[in-house]
């Protein structure tokens, strides 16, 4: 087998295989006896049939686009596994050459996992960090006011120090938030970065949320960063509690996707303390 791999727009790859004469033909016997099993002959029982009568009745053409299937599953997945390739769509394969006594030859057309140029990571994110401090997180005494009006009279004589517990919840939910808006204007201007510098990158069916997922992907992996089996079991926890149990127990949700998310989650804060957000 020969085969050559050439790059396109939008991640995807075009996969050219020459299965030589020889080696085609080591496909016959498995072809032969898949035809033999699915079709009915007259005169014979069902998967018992010989291979003139097969012939005769349904042509060579059946048992070569068999022999051209075997041929696509065996070669196909041996490159992509030889060439480490990630792929994320289903092969869109084009037969080239199907003939007796030939070479073999396809065309496979995949997209994969897109490799992004996200060299302005640092600076881009030094940037961000320097608005940060247009974000307020102070608690103002109105917003305290606020809520202890919401309070049952019993409740807030019963609970000590209820005013500062409230300011402190206040303070942790405005800083989160204030977080989470700095990442998310951080991957917004990644993504601008980006596209200006890889405007071929990108799958075409993927949106700006797949897209900034990619670009952390990319950052963590130029980090360096990687979830241990304990962060993920800890993550996979947080998780359990979310996602309904008989789902995971009928396989609605299966624990692999599970563990890669809680991977993926682990990562990402990974990513973003690394870069100071």
């Amino acid at each position: 087998m020969n085969y050559t791999i050439k790059n396109e727009k939008n991640s995807r790859k075009e996969i050219e295989v020459t299965v030589n004469k020889d080696d085609f033909a080591k496909y016959f016997d498995a072809a032969f006896k898949i035809i033999q099993k699915e079709v009915e002959v007259d005169g014979f029982r069902k998967g018992l049939a010989p291979l003139h009568a097969i012939i005769g009745k349904y042509g060579e053409s059946a048992i070569m686009q068999e022999m051209a299937n075997q041929a696509i599953n065996t070669t196909y997945v041996e490159i992509v596994l030889k060439e480490k390739l990630h792929i994320i769509s289903e092969p869109h394969i084009h037969i080239v050459k199907l003939a007796k006594d030939s070479e073999f030859v396809y065309h496979a057309h995949v997209t994969v996992f897109p490799e992004v140029n996200v060299g302005n990571y640092k600076e881009i994110a030094k940037k961000t960090a320097s608005e940060s401090a247009e974000l307020k997180s102070e608690v103002t005494q109105e917003e305290i006011n606020a809520v202890l009006s919401e309070i049952d009279e019993e409740v807030k004589t019963s609970t000590p120090d209820l005013e500062n517990k409230i300011r402190e919840n206040f303070k942790l939910e405005k800083e989160l938030n204030n977080k989470n808006i700095l990442r998310s204007k951080y991957l917004e201007e990644m993504l601008k970065d980006v596209n200006s510098t890889n405007e071929n990158a990108w799958p075409e069916e993927f949106t700006d949320r797949d897209k900034a997922q990619i670009i952390a992907v990319q950052i963590a992996k130029t980090e360096g960063l990687n979830a241990s089996p304990e962060e993920i079991d800890v993550e996979c926890i947080k998780l359990s509690n979310i996602i309904p149990k008989q789902d995971i127990i009928s396989g609605k949700v299966d624990e692999n996707r599970i563990r890669e998310y809680a991977a993926q989650i682990v990562i990402n804060e990974k990513m973003f303390k690394s870069i100071g957000l």
